[in-house]
């Protein structure tokens, strides 16, 4: 494999993890965009124009979330303002939750952004805290 074709499969895998997409999706898309299943059948212009439509899916995915991820958004911040947190608490907790680097909830599945909700949802709030609520 020549190195040229390494850096775009890394750069696939870069784009295709910020999508948040899983392999089954991945390969759903390209057969969508190529009829193949995999991105080694693909020539070096089908590379570039694969790599080209994951940036456009990227971009929307970015600057025009879904009305569910909007309304999933929300609820996240409403939960870390109940919880008095700030941008450290913030990225700590969500670091150390999801194991990924980036403070990015975006960048998570709907069922998995619903599950850390649902997580935080669980945690006492910071003025219970301070009262000795708990």
């Amino acid at each position: 494999m020549s190195s040229d074709i390494g850096e775009l499969i890394k750069e696939s895998n870069q784009l295709i993890l910020e999508l948040g997409w899983t392999i089954d999706q991945a390969k759903t898309h390209l057969e969508g965009l190529f009829n193949k299943r995999s991105r080694y059948l693909l020539d070096i212009n089908e590379w570039a124009e694969y790599i080209r439509q994951l940036k456009r899916e990227n971009y929307y995915k970015k600057h025009f979330p879904s009305a569910d991820e909007k309304e999933l958004l929300a609820l996240l911040e409403k939960e870390y303002k109940r919880l008095g947190w700030g941008s450290r608490q913030k990225y700590s907790h969500f670091s150390n939750y999801t194991n990924l680097i980036l403070f990015m909830p975006q960048k998570l599945q709907p069922l998995q952004l619903k599950a850390y909700i649902e997580h935080l949802q669980t945690l006492p709030a910071l003025e219970k805290l301070n009262k000795g609520g708990l």
